[in-house]
C-alpha cells in the first residue's frame, strides 16, 4: 500500500519540475530574429551585378550557339524574366557575342538560342 502514495508522489514532482523548466526562458532552438536570405528570394540592392559575359568567336557555329543558349538561361534566372525575342536578350543581358553567319541571324526558340534565315 505504501508503493502508490509514493509513486503518486513522484509523478507529481516530475510533472512540477518539466512544467517548471518551459517557464524558465526561451528554448534552445528559438529561431533568430533575422533569417538568412532565401536563395530565390529577391536579389539585395547592395550586390553587385553580374560581369558582362563575352562569348567568343571560335569559327564553329553550334558552339556559339551553346554557349548563348547558356548565356539566356543564365539571364532568365538571373534576372526571373523570359526575353520576348533575341533582340531583347542581346539589349538586357550584358553579353557580347560574335556575329551570325551571312544571310542568317539569332533567335530564340523555346529555350534555345538558333540560326535561322534572314
Amino acid at each position: 500500500m505504501n508503493t502508490i502514495p509514493s509513486l503518486i508522489l513522484a509523478c507529481s514532482a516530475a510533472l512540477l519540475v518539466s512544467c517548471s523548466r518551459e517557464s524558465e526562458g526561451p528554448p534552445a532552438t528559438a529561431i533568430p530574429a533575422t533569417a538568412p536570405a532565401s536563395p530565390r528570394g529577391p536579389a539585395k540592392a547592395s550586390e553587385a551585378p553580374a560581369a558582362a559575359a563575352v562569348i567568343p568567336d571560335s569559327g564553329d557555329s553550334n558552339a556559339t550557339l551553346q554557349r548563348l543558349t547558356q548565356a539566356l538561361r543564365d539571364h532568365v534566372v538571373r534576372t526571373r524574366t523570359v526575353p520576348k525575342d533575341f533582340d531583347d536578350f542581346a539589349a538586357k543581358s550584358r553579353t557580347s557575342f560574335p556575329p551570325p553567319p551571312d544571310g542568317k541571324k539569332y533567335e530564340i526558340r523555346g529555350q534555345e538560342v538558333v540560326l535561322v534565315n534572314r
